[in-house]
């Protein structure tokens, strides 16, 4: 135990005790508990499955979306009147789907690809890195 001694002569004792976070094991508790949690390989998984599942969902309503946007454009284009028969639709953005897949596929091929290469290669030519 330690002394002090007050102004006037009074001495006090001052307790020096022993606490839990002195000891190398709860040291270490103390570290893991203003660490984040950790997720284990399969809720990992599980979370990455089912954002998945949401992302391919809402791709699949944006390009519905966007064909019934351009279909609905060709047709009043096409006519003066508005005259918009929504029956058809499915058949044509079927169709229209094929389409966009045949040239996405093409492109795919190596000559939209080279292009982009080409480009960025242009591009990392004419970045000047200062430090």
């Amino acid at each position: 135990m330690a002394s002090r001694t007050r102004k006037g002569g009074a001495s006090t004792k001052k307790k020096t005790t022993k606490t839990s976070t002195d000891t190398p094991t709860a040291n270490s508790q103390a570290a893991n508990a203003s660490s984040p949690p950790t997720l284990d390989e399969g809720q990992l998984l599980q979370i990455l499955t089912g954002l998945r599942v949401r992302v391919d969902a809402a791709n699949a309503q944006l390009v519905q979306l966007g064909l019934l946007v351009e279909y609905l454009y060709e047709r009043l284009e096409a006519t003066e009147s508005v005259d918009v028969k929504a029956d058809v639709f499915p058949e044509w953005a079927k169709n229209r789907y094929e389409e966009i897949q045949a040239a996405a596929q093409e492109a795919m091929k190596g000559d939209l690809m080279d292009t982009f290469k080409e480009a960025q290669a242009e591009v990392e030519k004419e970045i000047t890195l200062t430090e």
